[in-house]
């Protein structure tokens, strides 16, 4: 498979076309027509739908494309590493998650690594748990952090935390102690939506819920639940701090915890910056802000 070939076909579903891509690439049309032909050869079929109008990709195409991407991109920061010869790691990491990791556990994170490597550049996706294990197939991502994916083939899973389980309320004199479990329950609740995986773990332990305000992420839980909306169902990560302006109810007894796992693709090659991001998280779950 010619490299080159590759980088035109990715250079023609970003520019949007043969004509642009031969532009940026400094190539007539023909020579770059010629060259996505002879990787469609060398694959077995064709990549783009010529008959469709504008450019529409084929499965083969599609299934092509992110592979191709994180393989140029990966070469491309590898010559830029050893151009510079200065020992400083760089390239792109990108890693899918969920809201709560993203808002909760990675600012404080991130921020440190950032301090130590500031030539790194990362992208964070937000996905649910099976969409985090397809970004890791489909190669759009270098690594995941979630729960609840279990044994997957083809994805390495090590355990780094633990997501617990609180019922969390606004402090008031009339509040003051932490109340029955089953008096907070039948109050005014805050929950995630329904069909989250998190809300789906409690309930299969608490039973159902009936969420007076349903939200999409912890932040918004902790921000609604400081109003005094009501007593929020939290999920809260290991190394993230408990909100002083709320009382909380350790819900472990009832909702065991879970395991908060970094997740990797076997067999992909991980680059230096990777390397020291999962360094940096092993590290750094347990002194989140």
């Amino acid at each position: 498979m010619d490299l080159f070939g590759l980088r035109c076909f990715v250079e023609i579903v970003r520019a949007g076309g043969f004509t642009r891509a031969a532009e940026a690439l400094g190539r007539t049309q023909p020579a770059v027509s010629a060259q996505v032909k002879r990787l469609e050869e060398s694959l077995g079929g064709p990549l783009i739908d010529r008959s469709a109008p504008g450019l529409v990709l084929t499965e083969l195409g599609r299934q092509l494309l992110p592979r191709a991407e994180g393989l140029l991109e990966g070469i491309d920061d590898l010559e830029r590493e050893m151009l510079a010869g200065d020992g400083q790691a760089r390239g792109r990491v990108t890693i899918a998650t969920g809201l709560s990791v993203i808002e909760g556990l990675l600012p404080a994170i991130l921020g440190s690594f950032r301090a130590r490597h500031p030539l790194v550049r990362i992208t964070l996706l937000n996905r649910p748990g099976e969409g985090i294990y397809r970004a890791l197939l489909d190669a759009r991502a270098d690594l995941g952090l979630g729960w609840l994916l279990g044994q997957r083939p083809r994805i390495q899973a090590e355990a780094i935390g633990e997501v617990r389980f609180y019922l969390a309320r606004r402090k008031t004199r009339q509040a003051r102690g932490q109340g029955r479990l089953e008096d907070l329950l039948a109050g005014p609740l805050l929950a995630f939506e329904k069909g989250i995986d998190l809300r789906n773990y409690a309930e299969g332990r608490l039973g159902p819920l009936e969420a007076f305000l349903e939200l999409p992420s912890v932040e918004a839980l902790l921000r609604y639940a400081e109003r005094g909306f009501g007593t929020a169902l939290v999920p809260l990560l290991s190394g993230v701090r408990q909100s002083p302006a709320l009382e909380w109810l350790d819900l472990s007894d009832t909702v065991p915890p879970l395991a908060l796992e970094l997740y990797r693709r076997e067999g992909a090659p991980g680059s230096a910056a990777q390397a020291l991001l999962v360094e940096a998280i092993r590290q750094g779950r347990d002194t989140g802000d």
